[in-house]
């Protein structure tokens, strides 16, 4: 299994009950002790200590017996904070409203007390893994987790955030004037100064004098002023403002190289909610800078929220747009256990102890230099502690084997999908003065909507490094996978390389308004341009879309133009080609199409995000799937013209869809998702064929596998058949392998004369063998090898793996290897 280079334990303080010596150390040797299973899969380990909310760091005068405010609390620290709103209920005693103490009697923590609980971590957990340890200070900008008067009674001016309702520390802030000593301003704070200026600073002083290694940036700090909103510093909910944009950008860039000139600790990151586009056309934010320019900062890690609001496309395209460039080779994975301030453990609770929110992430994987594929090299856990400081066993003990099998099952091959993502125009566009902005907020929005849709999206490629590679000739690598790609102002030359790609074999899928392509482009697609339409669209398609047995879909979509990049201005040259149509008050514009060019194929959507508007919460609101059909659901519909068909068929059509990833190992398909509904059955056909899942059994309908899932799922499809008799059931065993000379037999029962493909193991080293007519007997009985029983398939070398295919087969089917 492929180690981690670092693995991180998130804790609060309420462990420490008494902070005596005996009694930290005991705690501690109790935490290294229940995580020791995963920690020896890590080179070194981080404890990452929330103390508070950050405002010790503001806070601090450089006195070790000063007193400290700290996160001794269940509720908001400070609810005084919010402010209500007329139109919603209000409850006084609601924990959003209120704050209570852990315990009976917290202790008293002085700044002396930290320093000591630092250098026992340090200790301790060496003493037990033999294994370096590092130790994190963590600054939340918002009023959740500790008492702060800095924030918001003597320096309210940095509160510059409108987010949810109360107001969070803008990073680009600046101070009034304040007469009080601290650590890294002894005469006081100069009107004027810069946050950035101010926090760095006391963080370098602070850091250094109680013996920390490195600080954790929490929610959004440092990434614009709206990291959970869906409006920002330039989008108001309903129109955006290119003009701010760079300048606003500069603001943002100002913060870090201010904190920069005053501390020099290394920098972890949690980023915001929301994808690079979205952070970009809402709050101009530039990441590629912060990256580029600011030494020693660590991408974000994905999101925790998925276990609040169940946004797997926020969540799942966030971290993959995070992770598209990165500055240097790290990126982290992180994994939300407890919450040690809102009495929840999600772990327990939010995913009742189901794992898909560590089986779909991990899934995730980079395609970095050379086209090489990268995974997160940094685990982390929010937090190993509850709020009320408990460590329970139950938690390391359910959650690490499902760590440890993801992590056994990575991604070596690019997934179906990989997601061409356009790190470095997104943000060139910043700088331009064309209204653009728009154009970043359909993609990321598109692609987040399409993910929650059941969009099998795993894999990301910086747009830049495709082009790179494509001048090397260094694409055979994704000969297998459907290229993603939303459609922008690119440069003449990668438009051309697309078009050399396809007619090389490659498939591509766009997504997006075509006003910006070049005229051959347009000509290559055989599209022409005519008026737009928006509004209500009545659509037509014959690909297949989900049912339900208790609802009809609609057929009616909304293409809300103030979010969609404008109207629909496409028709087809060529009707045939049409994948989906729509028509309003008799104007029919072409909506997808595909077409052949030379050996491969360009298909494209054009994309819609039908929100209420204006949008005035926290995300958008979708408009009613049971009157309007929902645009994203679409992108998936369209993989059918690659050969991969994926529906599923539910009761109602307001129920929440399947979520799922598929990605590739040891040459075999992994499929891996959350089902929220038990009842939905999934359908699927992909180019070998029907998948069958290893240890499954499935009904073969429409020339598909379907399957029933409990509410999380990762299933193995090594094998595959065509031509399998309609409503036949087809049953895959794993059996003992009895033989030492094998490590894996599946016995595949009820073909029907199908052609069927299995994809060898590359561990195998091409000695796997079928046998026909095997019968599945007591486990108990020996084998005896009769060469008489031998299939002989036909054998086929792929730059992803050995192909066995055997045709018009009826009976059982034992493989080994």
């Amino acid at each position: 299994m492929k180690t981690f280079n670092q693995i991180g334990l998130e804790m609060s303080l309420k462990p420490f009950k008494d902070l005596s010596d005996a009694y930290v150390t005991k705690r501690l040797e109790d935490i290294f002790v229940q995580w020791g299973p995963l920690l020896k899969h890590t080179k070194e380990i981080a404890v990452l200590l929330w103390i508070g909310d950050g405002s010790e760091i503001l806070d601090y005068s450089g006195d070790d017996d000063q007193e400290m405010e700290w996160g001794k609390y269940i509720g908001s620290a400070n609810p005084k904070g919010r402010k209500k709103n007329s139109t919603d209920f209000y409850d006084p005693e609601e924990i959003h409203n209120k704050h209570l103490l852990y315990c009976d009697s917290p202790p008293v923590i002085r700044y002396a007390d930290i320093k000591r609980i630092v250098t026992l971590i340090k200790k301790v957990g060496n003493d037990i893994t033999g294994k370096p340890i590092l130790v994190g200070e963590t600054f939340d900008p918002g009023p959740e987790f500790a008492v702060s008067t800095f924030k918001y009674e003597r320096h309210k001016e940095i509160c510059l955030s409108t987010m949810a309702d109360f107001p969070f520390v803008g990073c680009y802030a600046t101070l009034y004037a304040d007469g009080n000593s601290y650590a890294g301003f002894l005469n006081g704070i100069e009107e004027g100064t810069p946050f950035g200026t101010f926090f760095g600073r006391q963080s370098q002083h602070f850091l250094t004098d109680l013996g920390f290694d490195y600080l954790w940036l929490s929610n959004g700090f440092g990434f614009g002023i709206e990291p959970w909103n869906a409006s920002g510093a330039v989008f108001d909910g309903e129109a955006f403002d290119n003009t701010q944009a760079a300048e606003v950008a500069s603001l943002c860039l100002g913060f870090w190289n201010y904190f920069r000139m005053e501390c020099s600790y290394p920098i972890k990151t949690r980023g915001t909610n929301m994808t690079t586009g979205i952070d970009i056309s809402t709050d101009a934010v530039p990441l590629k800078s912060i990256y580029s320019q600011v030494k020693d900062v660590e991408p974000p890690p994905n999101s925790p929220w998925v276990s609040l609001d169940g946004d797997f496309g926020l969540e799942l395209a966030g971290w993959m747009s995070h992770i598209a460039q990165i500055p240097g080779t790290e990126f982290p994975f992180r994994f939300y256990t407890h919450d040690p301030w809102w009495d929840n453990s999600p772990w327990l609770d939010r995913y009742e102890r189901y794992p898909h929110d560590i089986y779909m992430p991990m899934a995730v994987s980079r395609i970095g230099s050379g086209g090489k594929l990268e995974h997160p090299t940094i685990l982390e856990f929010l937090s190993i502690d509850n709020s009320f400081g408990e460590t329970p066993d139950q938690v390391p003990n359910e959650v690490i084997p499902h760590i440890l099998y993801a992590r056994e099952h990575l991604p070596d091959l690019p997934g179906p999908l990989v997601w061409v993502y356009p790190f470095d125009l997104y943000h060139d566009m910043l700088q331009w003065d064309t209204e653009v902005l728009p154009k970043i907020f359909l993609g990321d929005w598109y692609i987040r909507s399409a993910i929650n849709r059941a969009l099998p999206l795993n894999t990301v490629m910086d747009a830049t490094l495709f082009s790179q590679l494509m001048e090397e000739r260094a694409v055979e690598q994704f000969g297998e996978s459907v290229l993603l790609i939303p459609v922008l102002q690119y440069d003449s030359s990668f438009y051309k390389q697309l078009i050399h790609y396809a007619e090389e074999g490659g498939k591509i899928l766009l997504y997006g308004s075509l006003d910006c392509c070049p005229r051959f482009f347009l000509d290559a697609l055989g599209i022409s341009k005519t008026e737009t339409i928006d509004g209500l669209c009545e659509v037509s398609t014959s690909l297949i879309l989900d049912q339900y047995s208790l609802d009809t879909v609609p057929t009616l979509l909304q293409h809300i133009k103030e979010f969609s990049d404008g109207g629909i201005d496409t028709i087809s040259q060529d009707p045939s080609k049409n994948l989906i149509t729509v028509m309003q008050e008799g104007k029919e514009r072409t909506y997808a199409m595909s077409t052949t060019l030379g050996k491969g194929q360009i298909a494209w959507i054009r994309a819609s995000n039908s929100f209420e508007k204006p949008i005035t919460t926290q995300l958008p609101i979708e408009m009613e799937n049971t009157q309007y059909l929902r645009p994203a659901v679409l992108l998936r519909a369209i993989l059918s013209a690659f050969d991969l068909q994926i529906s599923f068929q539910g009761s109602r059509i307001e129920d929440d869809e399947p979520v799922q990833v598929i990605s590739r190992h040891a040459n075999a398909y992994w499929f891996a998702g959350f089902v929220p509904d038990t009842t939905v059955t999934l359908s699927y056909c992909m180019p070998f064929g029907a998948p069958l899942f290893t240890s499954y059994d499935t009904i073969i309908k429409d020339g598909c596998s379907t399957y029933r899932f409990e509410h999380a799922f990762m299933k193995e499809a090594r094998l595959f058949i065509k031509g399998q008799k309609e409503g036949s059931v087809v049953r895959t065993s794993e059996l003992a392998t009895v033989k030492p000379t094998f490590c894996r037999r599946l016995l595949i029962r009820g073909l029907e004369g199908a052609t069927l493909t299995f994809l060898e193991d590359p561990s195998s080293g091409g000695r796997t063998i079928f046998q026909r007519d095997y019968e599945r007997t007591h486990y108990r009985r020996s084998y005896t090898f009769d060469p008489a029983t031998l299939v002989q398939p036909s054998r086929k070398q792929t730059p992803s793996g050995t192909i066995c295919v055997i045709e018009n087969y009826s009976g059982n089917l034992l493989i080994s290897w």
